[in-house]
This record gives C-alpha cells, sequence and structure tokens, in this order.
C-alpha cells in the first residue's frame, strides 16, 4: 500500500525527472537543429519555464532553500510565463501571429514589475524587527490570484483559436488536423 510519504516522493522524483528531461530537450533543440525558427523557439521557452518552476517547486519541497532571509523569500513566478509563451508557440505554430494579440510583452511587463514587488516586500520585511513575512505571504496570494486569471485568460485565447477560429487556420488545415494540439489543450484542462 502506498504511504503518503511514498506518494510526495514519487511525486518529487516526477518533478525532478520532468526538469532534468526539460533542461536536455532544451540543449538538444538549441545544439542539434539546424534551423531554430520562432516555433521551436516559443517551444523551447515552454519546456524552459515548466523546468524552472518544477526546479524551483522540487528545491523547496526538498527543503533546499537558503537560509539568506533574501533568498529564502525570493519566489520567482516562473509559471506566468509560461501560458504566453504557449500562446505564442501555437500563434507562430498556426501561422497566424499577425493576425491576432500578442502577449509577450505584457506578460513580461507584468513579470517585471511582480519581481520589484517582491523585492519591495521582501526588503521591507527584512528591516522590521521580527522580520515578520506577513506582507510577503499577503502579496503572494494577491501575485498568485492576478497570475492564475492572467494564465486562464491566455489559455482560453488558445483554446479559441484553436477549436472556434476556423477562418484563421484555413493554411495549416490543409495538411494537418491540429487533433494533436486538441488534445493537449483538453489535457491540459484536466
Amino acid at each position: 500500500m502506498l504511504t503518503i510519504m511514498g506518494f510526495i516522493s514519487i511525486i518529487n522524483f516526477l518533478l525532478i525527472a520532468a526538469v532534468i528531461q526539460g533542461f536536455v530537450f532544451n540543449l538538444v533543440t538549441l545544439f542539434f537543429r539546424e534551423k531554430f525558427d520562432k516555433v521551436i523557439f516559443y517551444l523551447n521557452l515552454v519546456v524552459f519555464f515548466i523546468s524552472l518552476n518544477n526546479l524551483q517547486r522540487w528545491l523547496i519541497d526538498k527543503d533546499f532553500v537558503s537560509s539568506i532571509f533574501f533568498i529564502k523569500h525570493l519566489l520567482v513566478p516562473w509559471y506566468l510565463l509560461i501560458f504566453p509563451m504557449f500562446y505564442a508557440f501555437t500563434t507562430h505554430f498556426l501561422r497566424i501571429e499577425k493576425r491576432v494579440n500578442d502577449f509577450i510583452k505584457p506578460t513580461l511587463v507584468l513579470f517585471s514589475i511582480e519581481i520589484l514587488i517582491r523585492l519591495f516586500c521582501i526588503s521591507y520585511a527584512y528591516y522590521l524587527p521580527d522580520q515578520s513575512t506577513d506582507l510577503i505571504n499577503h502579496y503572494t496570494a494577491y501575485e498568485e490570484t492576478i497570475n492564475i486569471v492572467y494564465c486562464i485568460f491566455l489559455f482560453i485565447n488558445a483554446s479559441l483559436i484553436i477549436f472556434k477560429r476556423h477562418h484563421l487556420l484555413k493554411f495549416i488545415l490543409a495538411y494537418d488536423d491540429l487533433n494533436w494540439l486538441k488534445w493537449f489543450i483538453r489535457f491540459g484542462v484536466i
């Protein structure tokens, strides 16, 4: 019978295995691919940010966290960058990037603002007499709420392109029925 600790060990093993596999995928596509177009670039970024997010989570779960106050509380929201890169991958793969909105720049601005606010919160908390982390925890809750709403918005946009906007997809539907991408999105919803 699988215990809770055994299940957590399996999850941690899968996390670090996915991290290693993601980094290897990035290295192989970066160095051993003759043509490196924007589709591959954005796919690599999706895998890279998933790997960074999983690595950060694995390090926290394994208590490989620095005792330095600043580093201990610097949680980088890598997951925020996954969905915009997936959206960019989708639009470039379908060759419709010029006919739909691009969310890369707004996402990078949001990501940068969140990092700056987190740095401010950490610095402020550090100089409090008891180094209370309440401000950091409250900020993290707000940040995660904003990010999940934004990521769902981008995921819905990508889904609508694949499932509903057939007029945009005439070029690619001539040779690809996109079932693999549709199933990928369905599994993403789950």
